[in-house]
């Protein structure tokens, strides 16, 4: 699946989504049972610990993020997916309660039992729905936001609705695919000073970083890449 979208990007120079396909998107990804509990999640899980710059990237989080700065009483994650980045945080900040945010019940779902099988599950609750079409969501002093920017028609407005809702002094985790080309993905990052430009554009200062490509395609031009980062809302 991802190979046959990699064919059309290198043809074309663009996802065959579209910010304006999200709707379709929605339709065929995640609200898809067959897509979503058949292979999707078990299979971006299973990338942090099968692809070696999704390990690095795992480990990214763990020293930048979850071993940085005070320990969260409040914590947030949007766009759930799989649960292992919450998961990561709560074992890390025993005292932290979650509130998990995902606009596919399956993620929410599989989320859930990943959670419950760890013992934590009675430290999250959990919202169905666009974060971007919530107005009452609680300000957290940790922000979990990975994987999700590239899956936004405006990544902008998501990060404005996430600077306002992160705490002071509180820090953010993002990160953002590039020249990564998948069905669900519909905005387009070329490089990662892209995507920096963008975090400071919308208030944020990077406080660290990390851009990583599978070693098998280091030589490509253009390869498909990860770039994740630790930020806090900026003076």
């Amino acid at each position: 699946m991802i190979l046959k979208e990699e064919m059309h990007f290198r043809q074309t120079g663009e996802y065959a989504a579209k910010p304006d396909d999200l709707e379709r998107v929605t339709e065929d990804v995640y609200d898809n049972e067959d897509v979503m509990d058949g292979y999707y999640l078990v299979g971006l899980f299973g990338t942090y610990f099968l692809w070696p710059h999704h390990y690095r990237i795992l480990d990214f989080f763990r020293r930048s993020f979850l071993q940085t700065g005070p320990p969260s009483q409040r914590l947030a994650e949007w766009g759930v997916g799989h649960g292992l980045l919450t998961l990561e945080a709560l074992r890390q900040w025993p005292e932290a309660r979650a509130l998990v945010v995902d606009l596919s019940k399956y993620s929410l779902g599989f989320a859930g039992r990943m959670l419950g099988s760890a013992g934590v599950a009675g430290r999250c609750d959990s919202r169905q729905g666009d974060v971007l079409k919530f107005t009452d969501l609680p300000t957290a002093d940790r922000i979990i936001c990975s994987e999700l920017l590239e899956h936004v028609p405006d990544p902008g407005l998501l990060l404005d609705r996430l600077r306002g809702a992160l705490a002071p002094a509180g820090l953010a985790y993002l990160t953002g695919a590039i020249n990564a080309a998948q069905p669900d993905h519909v905005y387009l990052f070329t490089g990662d000073r892209q995507l920096f430009r963008l975090l400071e554009d919308h208030g944020f200062a990077i406080k660290a970083s990390l851009t990583a490509c599978h070693p098998n395609r280091e030589g490509d031009e253009n390869p498909p890449a990860v770039v994740a980062t630790v930020v806090e809302a900026a003076a």
